[in-house]
C-alpha cells in the first residue's frame, strides 16, 4: 500500500467500513510510514471530537408521520387550518426587558459552549500527540535517563530554560520536540509501571488551557476516551501530563512530579 492509497481509504477507515483485509494493509503501512500515522491519528481525533461535541437531532413527530405515510404511497393526514385572530403588536417594557434578558441569556451559553469546545480541541492536541508516540512506539531524539542532559537538550532546542522532574519509582526514557498550536514544545517521556507518561513542557503562555486560571498549587484535569491530563505550572513552565489512566492515578503520579520539579 502507498500513501495515496491509504488517503484514499483513511474516510472509510475512520468509519469503520472497510475489509478484514484491507485493515490489516493499513495497518502494516501505518506501522511503517510516519506521516500517514500522524495524519491518522488527527483525523481520527477530530472525528471522535466531532462526534461527541454535535449533538444529533430528531425529527418531530409530525414528520416523520407524514414521511413513513409518503413512503408508503398512502394519503397525507391534512389537519384542520388554523386562522389566528389579526392582533396588532405593542411592545411594552416588560417585554422589552424580558427579550434583552433572553438575548443575554443566549449570549452567555454561546460563550460557554465556546469555550467548553476550545478546552476540548486543546486537551485532543495534547492527547493526540501522546497517542502518536505509542503507536510510532518510542521514536526519541535524545535517548536518555539523565534529567540534566534532557533539560539541557530541551534548552538548547527550545531557546528557553528548562527542567525536567528527576521522579522517584519512575524511568525517563528520553524526549523530543513536537508542534502544537504552532508552537515548539518540550515531551520528557516516562515510564511509570508499564504505562508511559508523557510530560509536555513549554513557557509559551499561548498554550495555557483556555479558560483555565493556574492558580499554585491547583491541577486542571480532562478526560477524553480513555485518557486523562492534569495540568500545572512549575519552575516557571507549564506542565501537562497524559497517560491512558483515571484520572485519580494520573494525579497521584502528578503529585510526585510537582515535588521534584
Amino acid at each position: 500500500m502507498t500513501c495515496t492509497d491509504f488517503r484514499k481509504l483513511l474516510t472509510p477507515w475512520v468509519d469503520g467500513e472497510l475489509s478484514p483485509r484491507e485493515l490489516t494493509e493499513i495497518e502494516v503501512h501505518l506501522s511503517a510510514c510516519a506521516e500517514c500515522r500522524q495524519t491518522a491519528v488527527q483525523e481520527k481525533g477530530f472525528v471522535e471530537w466531532l462526534r461527541r461535541s454535535v449533538p444529533r437531532e430528531t425529527v418531530p413527530p409530525a414528520l416523520r408521520a407524514r414521511l413513513l405515510a409518503q413512503a408508503r404511497g398512502e394519503d397525507e393526514v391534512v389537519s384542520t387550518p388554523y386562522a389566528p385572530r389579526a392582533f396588532r403588536f405593542r411592545p411594552s417594557l416588560t417585554w422589552v426587558t424580558a427579550s434583552a434578558a433572553v438575548l443575554a441569556c443566549g449570549f452567555a451559553l454561546w460563550a460557554v459552549s465556546l469555550q467548553r469546545l476550545n478546552r476540548v480541541e486543546w486537551c485532543q492536541a495534547f492527547i493526540d500527540d501522546h497517542q502518536e508516540g505509542l503507536l510510532a512506539g518510542v521514536r526519541l531524539q535524545q535517548s536518555t535517563g539523565s534529567p540534566q542532559e534532557l533539560a539541557a537538550w530541551f534548552s538548547q532546542k527550545l531557546k528557553t530554560p528548562m527542567t525536567v522532574p528527576n521522579v522517584p519509582e519512575t524511568r525517563l526514557l528520553g524526549g523530543r520536540q513536537c508542534v502544537l498550536k504552532g508552537h515548539r514544545v518540550g515531551l520528557a517521556l516516562y515510564k511509570v509501571g508499564d504505562q508511559r507518561v508523557s510530560l509536555f513542557l513549554t513557557s509559551k503562555q499561548e498554550l495555557r488551557p483556555p479558560g483555565w486560571t493556574l492558580a499554585a498549587g491547583r491541577y486542571h484535569t480532562a478526560t477524553e476516551e480513555g485518557f486523562s491530563l492534569a495540568a500545572w505550572e512549575g519552575s516557571g513552565l507549564l506542565n501537562i501530563l497524559v497517560a491512558h489512566l483515571p484520572v485519580e492515578q494520573l494525579l497521584e503520579i502528578a503529585d510526585r512530579f510537582r515535588l521534584t520539579s
